[in-house]
């Protein structure tokens, strides 16, 4: 399931670290629908793995060194899910938030205005060219240190941390019997992508955009392109779309 919702902001700005605008938001549209759908997707000092993704599209914005500016004051939200019942959930307790101000700082407020579906690709070969919507991230987290590590596509370890992530999405939503086809995932690297740094929660964690090649069984494929690869996908990262591909 893909979505577009479509929002607006009273005032064409927005915080550099704009994803926990979105996070915040949906926690409160889930509490306001149903406070039993809240903890089943979030706890507060307990992370649950949500298999679904995000990307946040704003209009031609300029990056200041404490805001963004918006050439208008559009934000587009994409959000795609392998789970019906996710989608289901997050449909629901968006839409009843149309229409609804959603406080923002200095006297800004964001205003859902329209919900759509959007037709997915169909895959049925077993490698892909995708374009990413939000940068992808690889986190290699030391529980002794409590300290995280992003790793590149180059260094030791990348693609067992995207492996891993895709195992415990499918775990989440009890699909084992594609566990097995996790080995068979690669990502590659064919030279039209870039790193970036970008703000969460008030750190620099660094992420790959651009096109990459995706290797992996067709139904792996597309459970990686509905519920996002990498690290923190439900935090709005590691979504793509695929290139050439019929929908």
């Amino acid at each position: 399931m893909r979505l577009k919702f479509e929002f607006i902001v009273t005032k064409n700005k927005i915080p550099l670290d704009y994803r926990r605008i979105f996070i915040s938001l949906f926690k409160k549209a889930l509490e306001q629908y149903n406070t039993d759908s809240k903890k089943k997707y979030y706890h507060e000092n307990d992370p649950i793995k949500k298999a679904f993704t995000f990307s946040v599209f704003l209009d031609r914005p300029k990056f200041y060194k404490d805001y963004i500016e918006l050439k208008q004051n559009k934000i587009d939200l994409y959000f795609s899910t392998y789970s019906y019942e996710i989608g289901i959930d997050y449909y629901n307790a968006l839409i009843k938030m149309l229409n609804y101000a959603y406080p923002l700082q200095d006297d800004n407020y964001l205003i859902l205005k329209n919900v759509a579906s959007i037709k997915e690709a169909n895959i049925k070969q077993d490698s892909i060219l995708i374009k990413t919507m939000s940068p992808i991230l690889a986190r290699k987290h030391d529980k002794n240190r409590n300290y995280d590590t992003y790793l590149l596509p180059s260094q030791e370890g990348f693609i067992e941390e995207m492996r891993n992530n895709i195992s415990v999405a499918l775990e989440s939503l009890d699909l084992n019997d594609l566990k097995e086809d996790v080995q068979s995932f690669e990502l590659i690297d064919i030279g039209k992508g870039k790193e970036v740094k970008v703000l969460f929660y008030g750190h620099k964690v660094l992420g790959l955009i651009g096109n990459y090649f995706l290797k992996g069984t067709p139904r792996l494929l597309e459970f990686v392109l509905k519920s996002g690869i990498g690290s923190r996908t439900s935090s709005g990262f590691g979504m793509f779309d695929v290139e050439g591909v019929s929908r």
